[in-house]
């Protein structure tokens, strides 16, 4: 995304859940329920096709 000039990496939803069970950053319970409210599940489930069973395992336990 473009801001102010410059090239700045933005991320969606959906990678940033995954980036937060990846790197072990807990989400506080308070926020699952929106989060889980507004997550794209078609588009989590096809960027979790790239990671191994231990990380789709993670994400599961995370939203339950």
């Amino acid at each position: 995304m473009q801001y102010n000039g410059f090239w700045v990496p933005v991320s969606d939803l959906e990678k940033t859940l995954i980036d937060m069970v990846y790197f072990k950053i807990g989400i506080r319970n308070e926020l699952k329920p929106s989060i889980l409210k507004a997550l794209d599940r078609k588009k989590l489930k096809s960027y979790l096709e790239h990671y191994d069973k231990r990380v789709n395992a993670k994400i599961r336990a995370e939203l339950k």
